[in-house]
Order: C-alpha cells, then sequence, then structure tokens
C-alpha cells in the first residue's frame, strides 16, 4: 500500500529535490481531504519511501519541529507527528537507534491523541496508524539490540507493548459504534498482532492468553470481521501459542484456517503455516504426502515424517541432530520430542507384526525389542530403558497391553493392540 502511494505521488510530481516545504503542504492536503494512501505514504520509513527520498535535506535541517511549526499548516498535534516521523528517520539513519526510538514514541503518542478526538469513521486514518505502528516497534527492537550488545538496559520493545499498544488496543475495544466496518474496532486486530510478534521476540508468549482472550470474548465482533491479511496473520500467531501451550487441537483448527485463506500465491507464508500445522497434524494422526512436503520445501521435516511414518529410531534420530537447532529457534523441539514417541509406537507395530506368527500377541523385550532397537542405531539403550518407554506407551494410549516384569515381555491386547493415533486420550 505505501509503495503505491509513494508511486501516485511521484506522477503528481512530488519528487526527489522538492523539498521539505512540498512534503508539509502535501501532508497537510491529505489531511485535510482524508487522504489515507497519501497519509500512509509520507508517515512511513521503509527504503524507497517520500521520507528516505528527502533524506539529504532533512540532515541540513538544524531544528526540524521548529522548522514544521514555522512552515507547515497543520495544527499542533499533526505538526508534531509529522516533526517526530521526519527526526525520527534522521536518527535512525545516523544510527542513533535510541533517540530514533525516543521520537517515534513522541509522534505515536500525538498521532493516538488525534485517534482518540475522531468520533466517526475513523477508518481513513488506519494506514497511517498501521505505518506508525509498525515503525516503533522495529526502532524499539533496533535500539534494545543495540542496548544489548553495549550491556545496557532493553527495555524498550516491552515498554511499547505495555505503554503503547496495550493502551492504543483498549482505546480500540472500547469503541461502541453501531457499525463495526468503520469504527476503531477495526484496528483491533492488527494491534493485537503487533503484540503477538513482540512477546514472541521477548520470549514471553504466556502474556498473550490474555489478549486472546479479550479479542475472542463474546462481546466483541468475530474474527472474521477483520481484513483477511490481518486474520492470517492472527491465526498464525495464535497457532504457535497453541503449540507451545500444547493445546494441539485448536492449533490443528486455527492452523488450517489461516492456511486455507493465504493466497494461492502466497507459497512464502503458507510454508510458515506448514512448519507448524506437519507435526501438529502427524501428532494427530494424520501423514502429509511428500508431494506436498516437496511443494513447500519442508526439507527439514521430510525425514522426520519418513521415520515417523515407518518407526525407522535411527532416521529420526539423525534428522532432528541435524535439524535441532532450526526446531529449537522455531519453538518446535518439544513437539518433535512428543513425535519421537509416536516413532517409537510404530516402531512397536512394526517389531509385533514382524514376530506376530510365532509369538502371537507377546513382545520378548530382550529378545525381539532390544536388538532391533540397538540396529536401528539406538547403540546405547539397555532393557530397563526399553521396558520404560514401553510402559510410557501403554500409560499414553498408544499401545494397549501390560508389561510382565518377570518374564521380560509386553502383552498386547487381542484387539486393536495399537489404537489409531487420533483416538489416545492424551491429545
Amino acid at each position: 500500500e505505501n509503495c503505491a502511494g509513494t508511486k501516485v505521488l511521484m506522477k503528481r510530481g512530488f519528487g526527489t529535490g522538492q523539498g521539505v516545504h512540498q512534503y508539509l503542504e502535501s501532508v497537510s492536503r491529505a489531511v485535510n481531504n482524508k487522504d489515507a494512501t497519501t497519509i500512509s505514504a509520507h508517515l512511513n520509513k521503509q527504503s524507497g519511501s517520500l521520507t528516505a527520498r528527502l533524506g539529504s535535506e532533512l540532515v541540513k535541517i538544524r531544528n526540524l519541529e521548529q522548522f514544521c511549526e514555522q512552515h507547515g499548516t497543520l495544527d499542533a498535534e499533526w505538526t508534531t507527528v509529522v516533526s517526530a516521523h521526519l527526526q525520527a528517520y534522521v536518527f535512525d539513519q545516523s544510527r542513533e537507534s535510541q533517540e530514533a526510538y525516543k521520537v517515534q514514541s513522541k509522534c505515536f503518542e500525538s498521532f493516538v491523541k488525534i485517534f482518540k478526538n475522531i468520533s466517526s469513521t475513523p477508518n481513513w486514518i488506519f494506514p497511517a496508524l498501521y505505518a506508525i505502528l509498525h515503525d516503533l516497534r522495529v526502532l524499539a527492537t533496533k535500539s534494545d539490540d543495540v542496548a544489548r550488545r553495549q550491556g545496557g538496559k532493553v527495555e524498550n520493545l516491552e515498554g511499547s507493548v505495555r505503554d503503547h499498544f496495550t493502551p492504543l488496543l483498549r482505546v480500540c475495544l472500547a469503541d461502541r459504534s453501531s457499525n463495526i466496518a468503520t469504527s476503531k474496532l477495526m484496528a483491533a486486530l492488527r494491534i493485537v498482532n503487533h503484540c503477538f510478534a513482540s512477546y514472541f521476540q521477548l520470549n514471553t508468549i504466556n502474556l498473550s492468553k490474555n489478549l486472546i482472550k479479550t479479542i475472542e470474548a463474546p462481546d466483541k465482533p468475530a474474527i472474521s470481521v477483520y481484513p483477511i491479511s490481518q486474520q492470517v496473520s492472527y491465526y498464525y500467531y495464535v497457532g504457535r501459542i497453541s503449540v507451545f501451550g500444547g493445546e494441539y487441537k485448536r492449533a490443528q483448527n486455527v492452523l488450517r484456517n489461516g492456511f486455507a485463506m493465504c493466497k494461492k500465491s502466497s507459497v512464502g507464508n503458507k510454508r510458515l503455516f506448514l512448519l507448524y500445522l506437519v507435526p501438529v497434524e502427524i501428532l494427530l494422526g494424520r501423514m502429509p504426502s511428500e508431494r506436498l512436503l516437496e511443494k513447500y520445501s519442508l526439507t527439514m521435516l521430510k525425514d522426520i515424517v519418513s521415520a515417523v511414518r515407518t518407526g525407522n529410531l535411527k532416521k529420526f534420530r539423525e534428522s532432528l541432530d541435524r535439524h535441532g537447532d532450526t526446531f529449537i529457534s522455531l519453538g518446535l523441539f518439544m513437539i518433535m520430542e512428543k513425535l519421537r514417541t509416536i516413532c517409537w509406537r510404530n516402531f512397536f507395530k512394526r517389531v509385533a507384526l514382524i514376530v506376530q506368527e510365532k509369538s502371537k500377541n507377546k513382545l520378548l523385550l530382550e529378545v525381539h525389542v532390544l536388538p532391533l532397537a540397538r540396529w536401528l542405531g539406538e547403540e546405547d539403550i539397555d532393557i530397563d530403558e526399553i521396558e520404560c518407554i514401553t510402559a510410557n506407551l501403554i500409560f499414553s494410549g498408544y499401545i494397549k497391553g501390560y508389561i510382565s516384569h518377570k518374564h521380560r515381555c509386553v502383552v498386547l491386547s487381542n484387539k486393536q493392540p495399537f489404537p489409531l493415533i487420533n483416538t489416545v486420550r492424551n491429545l
């Protein structure tokens, strides 16, 4: 949207060299005309934006705030928004991240005052709000990174969520307009998604539960009323949060919803969903096709899926060793450990199929299970560990039967000794 707005303005003659005066006049006209695209194009700091094109002129102005007051025709709040935005850009370009964050916070606070005072149809101002909100989170992250490297206090991103995002969300949720489509409520989900992104960066995912309860409360609009792009982001974050919380069936539902809502051309976004959806589907008893894994370049999951499907313990361990760091960074390591249990379940099932003619419903742990486990790469495993794993599989419901400790064997149930994974009670 911002790039499109920039192109439109360039066609109108607003290009490099036109100066800060023209920039201020253009903002003033856009505000008076409630021109959402133009306002947003002026108030973002992305590469190639209108602000970036003014870079060389901005650094020559000693006092941007005073300059904007003297040469602009905006009211006090809008003047503060624009001047703080320009100052933040200058500080950011000169790598003064802390100062950039401070003035961007000032820009945000003044903009929120304007936003609060809009009594009807505030949706014309949403694009600018989103641009300022995005830049605030980016600059908070940058300034925290600098503070971390320098051994300083890392507090800006956390402070942004607490002091800026959350109060703004309350303003939006307090709007009781009869027409939801033109109320402040329509900005709520975008703010929630910024909070989620921040919580993941801060590793404080537990704080997201209250946000989910708030946005999904019975007296709030259904998620389906928000723009599709925001719904997709919301389902992505809630899906990940549900995976971390062990709510796998909820994770399956929201990740499926989000995946289905992605555009066909959004291959990258679909892949992000599948990184979490595929392990969840396996855990709930549904194996993905090899074609799906290849289509979305899910190489790291391909060997895991194959190993779990066939009960190949060696292949599973090797894949986990190879991609372990990636799984940890994605927050998938715990669910991989749960998939290891299913791999063991399928291993036992294979062993049972091999020896069933001779031993019927008995598996001798020392004779049948232990040698095959060692052959499949579990070289250091002993009979006590095998017995412990067997007991855990029975307790979890993956195997029906009981262990005879005296005879070192597991007696399998005559009826469906290996229940379908999607019927296992602990899921």
